[in-house]
C-alpha cells in the first residue's frame, strides 16, 4: 500500500484501484472531532483526483470504527464546535453518495452516532462479529446528523429505524445483518480476508458497471416505476455501446 494522506487523525492507502480511508483516533475509539471532520473532506477531495480509484474502504484503527462525536468538544463549545463538525462532514456524505467509488464500511467495532451514520452511507458493509450499531444521538439530546434520518429508514425500513431512535435498540452485528444494515458478518479471524477478497472481487469487475450500477441503483430510492424503466434503458444502452459489452458476452459464452 502506498500512503497518499497521512492527517492527525485520518489517514488513506492506496493499491490498485482501491483507496482505504482510516480513522485514527483510536485512543478515543475515533470519536470525530473537528479536526477529524476537517481531514475526511481534505483526503476525499484529494482521492477524487485519482482516477484509477473505484472502491473507497472506510474503517477504523483500533477497537472501534467510530464512537459517535467527540463529547468533550461538543460540551466545550456546543454551536461552533458543531458546525465545524457537521459541515465538513455533510460534504464528505455528499461524496461518498455522488463520488466515482463503491463505497465499502469494513466495521471491526463499535459503529455509534455518526459511527452509524457513515456505514448506513456506504453501498457494502463487512462487519466482524464483535461489530455494535448505536443509534446513540438521543442519549446526547438530539436528532441525527450525517444523513441518517434519509439512509437508515431505507436500509432497515421505517419501523426498525425508529426502534433504534425512539426506544434505544442496538444492533449487534447479525440483529444488524438480518435488518439489512450489514452485508456480510465474520469472525475476528476471517475479517481482513473476508475484506481483501471484496476488494479483489470489485477489482476485478468492468469499473464504469460498478458505477453505473451504484447510480442506477441510488436513483430508484427517489423516482417513479417509469422514470426507472426509462433510466434503467438508458444506462443499459450505454453499456451496451462499449466494446466491454461484446466481450463480456463473448467470454461468457465461451469459457470453460
Amino acid at each position: 500500500m502506498t500512503k497518499v494522506y497521512s492527517g492527525q487523525q485520518v489517514s488513506v492507502e492506496l493499491t490498485g484501484a482501491c483507496a482505504m480511508l482510516f480513522f485514527t483516533n483510536c485512543k478515543a475509539l475515533n470519536a470525530l472531532t473537528p479536526v477529524m471532520a476537517r481531514e475526511c473532506l481534505q483526503a476525499l477531495e484529494m482521492l477524487l483526483g485519482y482516477e484509477q480509484i473505484r472502491i473507497l474502504v472506510i474503517r477504523g484503527q483500533g477497537k472501534a470504527f467510530m464512537a459517535g462525536g467527540d463529547l468533550h468538544a461538543l460540551a466545550a463549545d456546543p454551536v461552533a464546535n458543531v458546525t465545524a463538525i457537521i459541515e465538513p462532514m455533510h460534504a464528505c456524505i455528499r461524496l461518498l453518495h455522488g463520488g466515482p467509488w463503491v463505497v465499502v464500511a469494513a466495521v471491526q467495532g463499535a459503529a455509534a452516532g455518526a459511527g452509524l451514520s457513515i456505514v448506513a452511507c456506504a453501498d457494502l458493509v463487512l462487519a466482524s462479529e464483535r461489530a455494535k450499531f448505536v443509534y446513540a444521538y438521543a442519549d446526547i439530546a438530539t436528532t441525527p446528523d450525517l444523513g441518517l434520518s434519509w439512509t437508515l429508514p431505507r436500509k432497515i425500513g421505517q419501523q426498525r429505524a425508529l426502534e433504534m431512535a425512539l426506544l434505544g435498540k442496538r444492533l449487534d452485528a447479525v440483529q444488524a445483518l438480518d435488518a439489512g444494515l450489514v452485508t456480510a458478518v465474520v469472525s475476528e479471524n476471517e475479517f481482513e480476508l473476508s475484506l481483501a477478497e471484496w476488494v479483489s472481487n470489485l477489482s476485478s469487475r468492468y469499473p464504469h458497471v460498478l458505477l453505473a450500477t451504484r447510480k442506477i441503483f441510488a436513483l430508484s430510492q427517489d423516482v417513479q416505476l417509469a422514470e426507472q424503466l426509462q433510466a434503467e434503458q438508458a444506462s443499459f444502452a450505454e453499456c451496451a455501446a462499449r466494446s466491454e459489452f461484446v466481450e463480456a458476452i463473448q467470454a461468457f459464452l465461451y469459457s470453460p
